[in-house]
């Protein structure tokens, strides 16, 4: 188990080496207070200036944007890319191309619309208030969530699902970056876990060592 740290975080953490690089005392497993803290003796900390206001620009391998190919495969990258000109022009009666209104109901935060896809059995159900909030799901359970801006339908998060959990991306943007990069299989995370700042700036850099059951150890997303 690591040490805990002896002061405030950001003022007298030591800051790291090379990738994967620690110095003295610092704290290599992820003390982030939205996962419990018995969880994460299987995440490893590589880049942690979430606190610390030393965020650095990442490597081109980490570059904040959809076309970094390390991040986001080509499908990806077109799906990304396709969903805000799909969405753009819906209405609560007016759906994406190829659709249908299935029902219109009122969940009592704002007006939700079914749309079904004319071609195959895929369903589109879209809230619309602050934000909105698409949810896409075919026969098998497969498909994606996403929130979008109103204006200009920009991404704010996005994750695809595959059985009914989270299986592929999960990320968040920010003006158009990304904010957060995951990867989940079977609903677990696997992989990295990757955070900018608002300036573009590395802050997070970790690692799960196995798969991590993120939204059970997240309370807020349970």
């Amino acid at each position: 188990m690591a040490r805990r740290r002896q002061s405030n975080p950001g003022k007298d953490s030591p800051s790291t080496g090379g990738s994967g690089t620690t110095l003295a005392n610092y704290e290599r497993q992820f003390r982030d207070t939205t996962l419990e803290a018995s969880s994460q003796t299987n995440i490893t900390i590589l880049v942690n200036e979430l606190f610390s206001g030393r965020a650095q620009f990442p490597a081109p391998r980490y570059t904040n944007t959809v076309s970094n190919t390390n991040l986001f495969s080509a499908a990806e990258q077109k799906l990304l890319a396709d969903i805000p000109l799909r969405y753009r022009s819906v209405t609560t009666n007016f759906g994406p191309s190829g659709t249908v209104l299935v029902s219109l109901t009122n969940s009592g935060k704002g007006l939700v619309a079914t749309f079904r896809q004319t071609s195959t059995d895929t369903v589109e159900e879209i809230a619309f208030g602050g934000m909105k909030t698409v949810r896409v799901r075919s026969k098998s359970n497969n498909g994606y969530d996403v929130d979008l801006t109103n204006d200009d339908c920009s991404i704010l998060n996005f994750r695809q699902i595959k059985g009914g959990v989270v299986n592929g991306l999960f990320v968040s943007f920010y003006e158009g970056h990304v904010a957060s990069w995951m990867r989940f299989e079977d609903g677990k995370a696997v992989g990295k876990w990757l955070a900018w700042g608002r300036g573009n700036t590395l802050v997070l850099e970790a690692e799960f060592k196995q798969p991590y059951d993120y939204f059970n150890f997240t309370p807020q997303r349970r």
